[in-house]
């Protein structure tokens, strides 16, 4: 039997569809990536260490630590609203931001009541790490609580 010309090019184009046409793959999910606001917000961040300039003064845990008040240390991120609960126990309330600036990353917790001393009412931190289970930042001033120290914080949710 021979193939009248319009059937042979309707099997011929069936044809090269079938063969051609293969079967989707699933779609890959689109993971979101999580920022660093998105990893400090809405969790209270306790002290694992506290470095003041190169001297480490709290690890959690060890009963030799220097200042072992720091287990009072305390930062809550709930919403846009920041509570920061210092070595020494004393409390300030205000708001927190992240922002980048040349490539680094600062959180910037202002409008503090009452004002830390010398702060003006913003303490900032430089943040060198950050993962769901633990935080490392650094104060971008010396902080005269502690001798007019650089600190870095290692933190890790409550």
């Amino acid at each position: 039997m021979i193939c009248q010309p319009k059937q042979f090019v309707f099997i011929l184009i069936i044809s090269i569809l079938l063969v051609n046409c293969k079967k989707s793959e699933p779609a890959t999910p689109v993971v979101p990536v999580k920022t660093i606001a998105n990893i400090l917000g809405n969790k209270s961040w306790k002290i694992l260490r506290a470095q003041e300039g190169s001297t480490t003064v709290y690890q959690d845990g060890r009963t030799d630590s220097v200042y072992p008040s720091y287990r009072n240390f305390l930062l809550t991120l709930s919403g846009q609203k920041v509570k920061l609960t210092e070595f020494i126990s004393e409390s300030f309330d205000g708001d927190w931001l992240v922002s980048e600036t040349g490539g680094r990353t600062y959180l910037t917790l202002r409008n503090l009541t009452p004002a830390p001393t010398n702060s003006g009412g913003t303490v900032e931190f430089e943040v060198n790490s950050a993962t769901d289970v633990q935080v490392a930042i650094t104060t971008t001033k010396p902080n005269l609580k502690t001798g007019n120290t650089i600190n870095v914080y290692t933190l890790t949710p409550k």
